[in-house]
Protein backbone atom coordinates (compact mmCIF):
# COMPACT_ATOMS: atom_id res chain seq x y z
CA UNK A 1 0.00 0.00 0.00
CA UNK A 2 1.37 3.42 -0.97
CA UNK A 3 2.28 5.88 1.79
CA UNK A 4 0.58 9.25 1.60
CA UNK A 5 2.68 12.42 1.80
CA UNK A 6 0.72 13.29 4.98
CA UNK A 7 1.78 10.09 6.77
CA UNK A 8 5.35 10.33 5.49
CA UNK A 9 5.73 13.96 6.65
CA UNK A 10 4.20 13.31 10.06
CA UNK A 11 6.61 10.43 10.60
CA UNK A 12 9.63 12.41 9.48
CA UNK A 13 9.02 15.37 11.77
CA UNK A 14 7.53 13.18 14.51
CA UNK A 15 4.60 15.53 14.64
CA UNK A 16 2.21 15.67 17.55
CA UNK A 17 -1.57 15.46 17.24
CA UNK A 18 -1.76 19.25 17.17
CA UNK A 19 0.76 19.37 14.34
CA UNK A 20 -1.20 16.74 12.47
CA UNK A 21 -4.29 18.91 12.41
CA UNK A 22 -2.27 21.56 10.56
CA UNK A 23 -2.27 19.28 7.52
CA UNK A 24 -5.48 19.44 5.54
CA UNK A 25 -7.82 16.50 5.07
CA UNK A 26 -7.29 16.90 1.32
CA UNK A 27 -3.58 16.31 1.74
CA UNK A 28 -4.27 13.14 3.75
CA UNK A 29 -5.96 11.58 0.75
CA UNK A 30 -2.99 11.99 -1.62
CA UNK A 31 -0.88 8.91 -2.23
CA UNK A 32 2.64 8.49 -3.49
CA UNK A 33 2.58 6.15 -6.47
CA UNK A 34 5.33 3.66 -7.00
CA UNK A 35 7.35 4.30 -10.12
CA UNK A 36 6.51 2.08 -13.06
CA UNK A 37 10.22 1.51 -13.62
CA UNK A 38 10.65 -0.31 -10.29
CA UNK A 39 10.84 -3.79 -11.76
CA UNK A 40 12.99 -2.58 -14.64
CA UNK A 41 15.52 -1.19 -12.17
CA UNK A 42 15.61 -4.34 -10.04
CA UNK A 43 18.51 -6.03 -11.81
CA UNK A 44 20.36 -2.71 -12.12
CA UNK A 45 20.00 -2.14 -8.39
CA UNK A 46 21.34 -5.64 -7.73
CA UNK A 47 24.32 -5.11 -9.99
CA UNK A 48 25.08 -1.67 -8.57
CA UNK A 49 24.73 -2.67 -4.91
CA UNK A 50 28.34 -1.79 -4.09
CA UNK A 51 28.95 1.12 -1.78
CA UNK A 52 25.38 2.21 -1.07
CA UNK A 53 24.67 -1.06 0.74
CA UNK A 54 27.27 -0.02 3.34
CA UNK A 55 25.20 3.01 4.33
CA UNK A 56 23.11 2.95 7.50
CA UNK A 57 19.39 3.49 6.93
CA UNK A 58 17.38 6.40 8.27
CA UNK A 59 13.92 7.56 7.30
CA UNK A 60 13.32 10.59 9.54
CA UNK A 61 16.14 13.02 8.82
CA UNK A 62 17.16 15.51 11.52
CA UNK A 63 15.92 18.64 9.74
CA UNK A 64 12.56 18.74 7.97
CA UNK A 65 10.57 21.67 6.59
CA UNK A 66 7.11 21.59 5.08
CA UNK A 67 6.67 23.36 1.77
CA UNK A 68 4.95 26.26 3.50
CA UNK A 69 7.96 26.70 5.82
CA UNK A 70 9.98 27.88 2.82
CA UNK A 71 9.49 31.62 3.37
CA UNK A 72 11.72 34.70 3.70
CA UNK A 73 10.69 34.86 7.35
CA UNK A 74 12.39 31.51 7.92
CA UNK A 75 15.59 32.60 6.21
CA UNK A 76 14.87 31.58 2.62
CA UNK A 77 15.71 33.88 -0.27
CA UNK A 78 13.18 33.75 -3.14
CA UNK A 79 15.14 35.03 -6.13
CA UNK A 80 14.19 36.25 -9.58
CA UNK A 81 10.53 35.90 -10.51
CA UNK A 82 9.89 32.73 -8.53
CA UNK A 83 6.34 32.62 -7.22
CA UNK A 84 5.57 30.64 -4.07
CA UNK A 85 1.94 29.86 -3.20
CA UNK A 86 0.51 28.17 -0.10
CA UNK A 87 -1.78 25.33 -1.25
CA UNK A 88 -2.81 24.32 2.25
CA UNK A 89 -1.89 21.31 4.32
CA UNK A 90 1.77 22.30 4.39
CA UNK A 91 2.13 22.05 0.59
CA UNK A 92 3.36 24.99 -1.49
CA UNK A 93 3.58 25.56 -5.23
CA UNK A 94 6.75 26.92 -6.83
CA UNK A 95 6.36 28.49 -10.28
CA UNK A 96 8.87 30.37 -12.41
CA UNK A 97 8.86 31.97 -15.85
CA UNK A 98 11.57 33.14 -18.19
CA UNK A 99 15.32 32.85 -17.86
CA UNK A 100 15.98 34.99 -14.82
CA UNK A 101 17.63 32.40 -12.56
CA UNK A 102 14.57 32.17 -10.34
CA UNK A 103 15.44 30.07 -7.31
CA UNK A 104 14.87 29.26 -3.68
CA UNK A 105 18.08 29.63 -1.68
CA UNK A 106 18.22 28.34 1.85
CA UNK A 107 21.66 27.51 3.20
CA UNK A 108 20.98 29.75 6.22
CA UNK A 109 17.29 28.94 6.63
CA UNK A 110 15.70 27.42 9.70
CA UNK A 111 12.06 26.62 10.27
CA UNK A 112 9.79 24.58 12.51
CA UNK A 113 11.10 21.05 12.17
CA UNK A 114 14.51 22.23 10.96
CA UNK A 115 16.75 22.54 14.01
CA UNK A 116 19.92 23.54 12.18
CA UNK A 117 20.56 25.41 8.94
CA UNK A 118 22.08 23.58 5.98
CA UNK A 119 25.33 25.54 6.43
CA UNK A 120 25.66 24.23 9.99
CA UNK A 121 24.67 20.65 9.17
CA UNK A 122 26.64 19.35 6.21
CA UNK A 123 30.22 18.24 6.56
CA UNK A 124 32.35 18.36 3.43
CA UNK A 125 31.08 15.69 1.07
CA UNK A 126 28.77 13.89 3.53
CA UNK A 127 25.06 14.68 3.68
CA UNK A 128 21.57 13.37 2.98
CA UNK A 129 19.01 15.55 1.21
CA UNK A 130 15.41 14.62 0.43
CA UNK A 131 12.57 16.46 -1.28
CA UNK A 132 8.97 15.42 -1.98
CA UNK A 133 7.65 16.96 -5.21
CA UNK A 134 4.60 16.72 -7.40
CA UNK A 135 5.85 17.53 -10.90
CA UNK A 136 3.27 19.61 -12.73
CA UNK A 137 5.64 20.73 -15.48
CA UNK A 138 9.42 20.37 -15.56
CA UNK A 139 9.94 20.26 -19.31
CA UNK A 140 13.11 22.32 -18.90
CA UNK A 141 14.28 20.89 -15.60
CA UNK A 142 14.55 21.69 -11.90
CA UNK A 143 17.93 21.69 -10.15
CA UNK A 144 18.90 20.61 -6.66
CA UNK A 145 22.21 22.40 -5.94
CA UNK A 146 23.84 21.09 -2.76
CA UNK A 147 27.06 22.91 -1.90
CA UNK A 148 29.06 21.46 0.97
CA UNK A 149 31.66 24.23 1.25
CA UNK A 150 34.15 21.99 -0.54
CA UNK A 151 32.28 20.97 -3.69
CA UNK A 152 28.85 20.97 -5.29
CA UNK A 153 26.53 18.03 -5.85
CA UNK A 154 23.69 18.40 -8.35
CA UNK A 155 20.52 16.56 -9.29
CA UNK A 156 18.29 17.67 -12.18
CA UNK A 157 14.64 16.59 -12.26
CA UNK A 158 12.47 16.63 -15.42
CA UNK A 159 9.04 15.37 -16.45
CA UNK A 160 10.49 12.13 -17.76
CA UNK A 161 13.94 11.62 -16.21
CA UNK A 162 16.48 12.62 -13.64
CA UNK A 163 19.98 13.71 -14.62
CA UNK A 164 23.05 13.54 -12.43
CA UNK A 165 26.55 14.91 -12.87
CA UNK A 166 29.45 12.52 -12.32
CA UNK A 167 32.95 13.24 -11.08
CA UNK A 168 34.23 13.67 -14.60
CA UNK A 169 31.69 16.36 -15.36
CA UNK A 170 29.59 14.10 -17.60
CA UNK A 171 25.84 13.66 -17.36
CA UNK A 172 23.83 10.51 -16.79
CA UNK A 173 20.10 10.27 -17.51
CA UNK A 174 17.72 7.82 -15.85
CA UNK A 175 14.36 7.70 -17.61
CA UNK A 176 11.13 7.58 -15.57
CA UNK A 177 7.67 9.16 -15.62
CA UNK A 178 7.39 11.87 -12.98
CA UNK A 179 4.63 14.21 -14.22
CA UNK A 180 1.91 11.69 -13.35
CA UNK A 181 0.01 13.73 -10.75
CA UNK A 182 1.64 11.95 -7.80
CA UNK A 183 4.15 13.14 -5.22
CA UNK A 184 7.60 11.59 -5.67
CA UNK A 185 10.42 11.50 -3.17
CA UNK A 186 13.99 12.21 -4.31
CA UNK A 187 16.92 11.49 -2.01
CA UNK A 188 20.48 12.64 -2.82
CA UNK A 189 23.24 11.25 -0.60
CA UNK A 190 26.94 12.09 -0.57
CA UNK A 191 29.15 9.64 1.32
CA UNK A 192 32.75 10.56 2.05
CA UNK A 193 33.52 7.41 4.08
CA UNK A 194 32.77 5.09 1.17
CA UNK A 195 33.30 7.68 -1.56
CA UNK A 196 30.38 8.10 -3.84
CA UNK A 197 27.05 9.82 -4.27
CA UNK A 198 23.73 8.10 -4.66
CA UNK A 199 20.17 8.82 -5.74
CA UNK A 200 16.91 7.18 -4.68
CA UNK A 201 13.51 7.92 -6.22
CA UNK A 202 10.51 6.77 -4.19
CA UNK A 203 12.81 4.56 -2.14
CA UNK A 204 14.33 2.87 -5.20
CA UNK A 205 18.10 3.19 -5.66
CA UNK A 206 18.61 4.33 -9.25
CA UNK A 207 22.37 4.16 -9.46
CA UNK A 208 25.56 3.72 -7.49
CA UNK A 209 27.89 6.73 -7.63
CA UNK A 210 25.78 8.40 -10.31
CA UNK A 211 25.31 11.75 -8.61
CA UNK A 212 28.87 12.94 -8.34
CA UNK A 213 30.99 16.02 -8.05
CA UNK A 214 30.05 18.87 -10.32
CA UNK A 215 32.85 21.15 -9.23
CA UNK A 216 35.50 20.10 -6.72
CA UNK A 217 37.93 22.49 -5.08
CA UNK A 218 35.32 25.20 -4.60
CA UNK A 219 34.15 26.73 -1.34
CA UNK A 220 30.57 26.99 -2.55
CA UNK A 221 28.21 26.15 0.31
CA UNK A 222 24.96 27.34 -1.24
CA UNK A 223 21.75 25.31 -1.07
CA UNK A 224 19.59 26.16 -4.09
CA UNK A 225 16.42 24.80 -5.69
CA UNK A 226 15.05 25.80 -9.09
CA UNK A 227 16.48 27.58 -12.14
CA UNK A 228 20.21 28.11 -11.72
CA UNK A 229 21.06 29.19 -15.27
CA UNK A 230 20.30 32.05 -17.64
CA UNK A 231 19.68 29.58 -20.47
CA UNK A 232 16.75 27.34 -21.31
CA UNK A 233 17.25 25.08 -18.32
CA UNK A 234 14.78 25.82 -15.55
CA UNK A 235 12.35 27.85 -17.63
CA UNK A 236 8.71 27.64 -16.53
CA UNK A 237 9.05 25.45 -13.44
CA UNK A 238 5.77 24.28 -11.91
CA UNK A 239 6.05 21.96 -8.90
CA UNK A 240 4.26 21.39 -5.61
CA UNK A 241 6.62 20.90 -2.65
CA UNK A 242 5.40 18.77 0.26
CA UNK A 243 8.62 18.91 2.28
CA UNK A 244 12.39 19.08 2.17
CA UNK A 245 14.69 17.46 4.72
CA UNK A 246 18.41 17.05 5.25
CA UNK A 247 20.94 15.52 7.60
CA UNK A 248 24.68 15.76 8.20
CA UNK A 249 25.17 12.00 7.79
CA UNK A 250 24.94 9.71 4.76
CA UNK A 251 21.80 7.58 5.04
CA UNK A 252 19.92 5.25 2.74
CA UNK A 253 16.12 5.31 3.06
CA UNK A 254 14.40 2.41 4.78
CA UNK A 255 12.96 0.33 1.92
CA UNK A 256 9.25 -0.32 1.85
CA UNK A 257 8.38 -4.04 1.96
CA UNK A 258 7.31 -4.15 -1.68
CA UNK A 259 10.60 -2.55 -2.74
CA UNK A 260 12.63 -4.99 -0.65
CA UNK A 261 10.74 -7.93 -2.10
CA UNK A 262 11.34 -6.82 -5.68
CA UNK A 263 15.03 -6.18 -5.03
CA UNK A 264 15.25 -9.64 -3.53
CA UNK A 265 13.64 -11.14 -6.61
CA UNK A 266 16.09 -9.18 -8.72
CA UNK A 267 18.97 -10.73 -6.79
CA UNK A 268 17.55 -14.23 -7.33
CA UNK A 269 17.12 -13.52 -11.04
CA UNK A 270 20.72 -12.31 -11.26
CA UNK A 271 21.99 -15.49 -9.58
CA UNK A 272 19.94 -17.67 -11.95
CA UNK A 273 21.29 -15.79 -14.96
CA UNK A 274 24.86 -16.32 -13.74
CA UNK A 275 24.24 -20.04 -13.19
CA UNK A 276 22.84 -20.42 -16.69
CA UNK A 277 25.87 -18.58 -18.06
Amino acid sequence: MAISPYRRICYKIRCSRSQSTHLSSTFRTMHIKKLSLLSALTLTASVNAASYTLLPTKDALDNTMLGTDITPGNGWAINGNASFTDLGGGVANLSTTGTSQSTLQGENATAPGATTAWSGTVTPNTFTFEISLKVNDLTNGFKVWAGTGDRIYMLDIYNDKITTTNSGGGLKDVAMTLNDGAFHTFRLVADNTNPGAHVWVDGVHVGDEVGGVFNSGTNDGRFILGDTTSGTFGNDIDVDIAYISYDGGAFAPIPEPSTSALLGLGGIALIMRRRKA
